[in-house]
């Protein structure tokens, strides 16, 4: 009796595992989706951080030069 027990516990482990690898293979894509939307999120914001110290270095050029004529 306690064999039979064991064996069904097993089967009911077994059960559970494969609800859980179902209930995973069924979530992965989403969570891919998100991780790679997330991704972009970063990558466009480093971009923009570029892109906002350019323009920053370059109004800082302009005024130092600005600044400079005045001086002269």
């Amino acid at each position: 009796m306690q064999k039979v027990s064991n064996l069904y516990y097993i089967d009911k482990g077994l059960y559970f595992q494969f609800i859980l690898i179902g209930l995973l293979s069924k979530i992965q894509p989403i969570v891919q989706k998100t991780a790679q939307t997330l991704a972009n999120m970063i990558a466009w914001d480093v971009e923009l951080a570029m892109f906002l110290t350019a323009i920053d270095r370059n109004h800082e050029g302009a005024t130092d030069s600005l600044n400079h004529r005045r001086a002269v």
